[in-house]
């Protein structure tokens, strides 16, 4: 993906906390029915962080996959 900042920064944005799962060495795990007495559901660890998250509609015919990591489809 594109790490070009200036690409978007004359764009629009809101700033969202996102939620991530962190890197973690062991394999995870996340049961999706009833977990084994004394197991927890997911051995998962999440972190928030504050990001932009931008606007590109005005840009759409300038992004690609290949360069910044995305892309629009049209939708009627």
């Amino acid at each position: 993906m594109s790490t070009d900042n200036h690409f978007f920064s004359d764009l629009k944005h809101v700033e969202a906390e996102l939620t991530y799962l962190t890197p973690m060495a062991e394999k995870l795990v996340s049961y999706a029915y009833e977990p084994p007495l004394g197991v927890p559901r997911s051995n998962g660890k999440y972190e928030k962080h504050k990001v932009p998250i931008h606007n590109a509609r005005a840009i759409s015919d300038q992004v690609s996959l290949e360069r910044q990591g995305f892309d629009f489809a049209a939708h009627t």
